[in-house]
Formats: C-alpha cells, structure tokens, sequence
C-alpha cells in the first residue's frame, strides 16, 4: 500500500463524513495520543488498492497553443518630455493633493454621485422602508467630496498615529470620569 501524505483539511472533512462515535476527552489525554495538526505538519495515512490505482494516473499538464492573430501591434515613439506636464509650485503638502484632484474631477464626482443617487431613489423608491437612511438624501458638493477623498487619503498615513491617540485619551478620559 502506498503512504500519501494529508492535510488537517482532508482530516476534518474525513472525520466529518465518519459514523463512528468521536474521540472522548479521555482518548485525546491518551499517552499515545499525538495530535500532530497542531503543529501544523502533515499527517500519514494509508490508501485502498483501489484509491491507489486511481491515484496513480498521471494527470497530463494542460498545453495550450500560442496562436498569433496575426494584427501587427504597432510600436509607440515617445517624443514628449518626461516627467511632470503641469508647472509645479508646492506651498503646502495639499497643493499636490490638488494636482491629481483639481476642481473638474471634484465637480465630476459630485455630479455623478448625485445623478446615482437620484436614480437609485426613482428605481428602488417604493421598496425603500419609511425611515430609509436613502429617503434622507441631499446632495453632495465638491466641498463634501474633497473633504472625503482628503480624509481618505490621510487615513492611511495617519492612522496609527490617531489610534494610538485615542486610545491614551480613552485612558485618561477613564481615569478623570470613572
């Protein structure tokens, strides 16, 4: 009989399929007991004649043909000056912030959220509960979806910082009012 080797995966799904009564506390303290999943390593076990003659086919590897389609992909000069396109004038860490969200995309964005959010309220109205956070909708402006892109943004640098803050003045908030 040939020895293959299984995973605490094919173990759980095995014993989950098996009638047999399951392992008592007392089996489990058994001195000659070893539970080798919880370290992780893989566990031996036998296979059937018939389970190993299954086995024992090899599984051929997929080949599938490269087939040019015969459209030449033309190849692209650059010509232009690399680097930054627009004159650069930084002051302040949010004049960078501007260069890839200037007004135009910000009113874009708006825009499109509110023209969503009107047709989200025309197609699903009649299904929407009475107190529906949606029947409360008011527009956005580009000022609320600067802030949001903005705060987005920052949350990912500043996050632990501000984490690590709250959570010392949760300490002390608990030791001045409790």
């Amino acid at each position: 009989m040939a020895k293959r080797k299984a995973e605490s995966t094919d173990l759980f799904y095995s014993e989950e399929s098996d009638d047999s009564d399951s392992s008592t506390q007392s089996d489990l303290e058994d001195s000659d007991y070893e539970n080798s999943c919880e370290d992780g390593s893989d566990i031996e076990f036998s296979l059937s004649e018939d389970e190993e003659e299954a086995n024992s086919e090899p599984i051929e590897p997929l080949h599938v043909p490269w087939v040019e389609n015969g459209i030449p992909r033309p190849l692209f000069s650059y010509t232009d000056r690399e680097g930054a396109q627009v004159p650069i004038n930084i002051q302040d860490p949010v004049d960078i912030f501007e260069l890839f969200f200037d007004d135009s995309i910000i009113n874009l964005i708006s825009e499109e959220t509110n023209r969503y959010a009107t047709q989200f309220i025309v197609h699903h109205g009649q299904k929407l509960k009475p107190k529906s956070r949606v029947r409360k909708w008011k527009n956005t402006s580009p000022n609320e979806i600067r802030t949001f892109i903005g705060l987005t943004v920052l949350q990912s640098s500043v996050q632990n910082l501000l984490l690590i803050c709250i959570f010392r003045l949760a300490r002390v908030l608990k030791r001045h009012f409790s």
